[in-house]
């Protein structure tokens, strides 16, 4: 890879143990915009009401201790637009908001969030975020994904992918309570039954929004003004619900890590290698560092190792349509025109043979004054 790099100065490797990516597929819902949002506390402001202030008690604590001793605790939202609330008409009554709420006239509990989320999100973009995190001290870890990744991954891309997010998660935060979310607006019985399956199979708790709003008796468009993101009163049952299973958990202190993954595949998944993208051809690069082509046909290419492949571009109200051929074969085509700027991380591949693969991009459709902007790519092998 450096004897390539230095040959044809067209990349800039480096090597990272994250990964993920997102790309804009047609049923991708983008009307929400990303959140990565910091507030860390400190062990004392955490403890609101009790006598306990040793942070070194605090940290062996479950979050069923935390709630006992009116401990405050730290929440960590990875997911989409349901994730971030997309859908509320204001803040108060976002799901998450709702809960601290409750967490609070009940059990006299500050609860302090922070989201990684994005609109139109995957699990390959919560699986790269996540990797790229060193800042958080979570107590309860929420993940939000499926509806999005239902149309733009193939089943067997997202049991691979989700099963490595939640091996990540439980090794990076042992002591953090997890919580999978099925969201009410799951369509594919597949997408939902690999969420159980590995809910079950990592001993984690999965919370059933699809069903909690079934059980109601009422027509699902009570609870949504869109047909995908929950309004108000849909937000009120998540937060009911999500609230019940997290305080009435029962947390398995013995439970121990599966010796083996439900799909191999995940495999695929354990680390990642980033490289920039640097000028070539018609590409140009942008004063934030990405490559950006404004002509239709324009094309690139970029030599690569591994069995998988996936592409950070940039989505805009200006973006463009680009293909990506590998080995001459065209695996995907994708559209970054969307009505925010966001950054996503697209999967294209985890279907290829090892060893020595090209990949071509070329700008198939562009709006008038638009463009494909990319960051870099992301394969699993140097």
């Amino acid at each position: 890879m450096k004897n390539r790099n230095k040959e044809n100065k067209k990349s800039r490797q480096v090597t990272i143990l994250p990964l993920a990516v997102m790309i804009v597929a047609p049923l991708a819902v983008y009307i929400a915009t990303s959140y990565i949002t910091e507030k860390n506390v400190s062990a004392s402001e955490r403890n609101t009401s009790s006598s306990f202030s040793a942070s070194s008690l605090y940290d062996n604590w479950s979050f069923s201790d935390k709630i006992a001793n009116k401990f405050g605790v730290n929440y960590l939202i990875v997911g989409d637009s349901i994730g971030q609330s997309t859908g509320a008409s204001s803040t108060d009554s976002n799901w998450n908001i709702l809960l601290e709420k409750k967490l609070k006239n009940e059990h006299e509990v500050n609860s302090y969030g922070q989201l990684i989320t994005i609109g139109g999100g995957t699990a390959f973009d919560g699986l790269v975020n996540i990797y790229n995190k060193s800042n958080v001290d979570p107590d309860v870890i929420f993940l939000c994904y499926g509806q999005n990744d239902q149309g733009k991954l193939e089943i067997s891309e997202y049991q691979a992918i989700y099963e490595q997010l939640i091996i990540h998660i439980k090794q990076k935060y042992p002591n953090a309570l997890i919580v999978s979310l099925t969201e009410s607006s799951l369509s594919k019985t597949e997408t939902i039954e690999t969420i159980k399956e590995l809910s079950a199979y990592y001993g984690i708790i999965n919370v059933d929004l699809k069903q909690a709003f079934e059980k109601t008796g009422k027509p699902y468009e009570t609870f949504t003004d869109d047909g995908v993101h929950p309004n108000d009163k849909g937000y009120e049952i998540y937060a009911s619900k999500i609230y019940n299973s997290i305080v009435n958990s029962s947390e398995k202190d013995d439970f121990k890590m599966p010796t083996n993954r439900l799909y191999a595949d995940s495999n695929l998944f354990k680390e990642l290698h980033y490289t920039r993208l640097l000028e070539q051809n018609n590409f140009s690069l942008t004063e934030d560092g990405a490559i950006e082509g404004r002509k239709i046909g324009s094309s690139l290419k970029v030599e690569f190792k591994g069995n998988m492949f996936g592409i950070s571009h940039l989505g805009h109200a200006s973006g463009g349509v680009y293909e990506v051929y590998i080995d001459e074969e065209l695996i995907k085509t994708i559209n970054t025109n969307v009505p925010f700027d966001i950054t996503h991380t697209g999967f294209i591949t985890d279907n290829l043979k090892d060893g020595n693969h090209v990949a071509k991009i070329i700008i198939k459709e562009l709006p008038i004054n638009g463009s494909v902007v990319m960051n870099g790519y992301y394969t699993n092998d140097e």
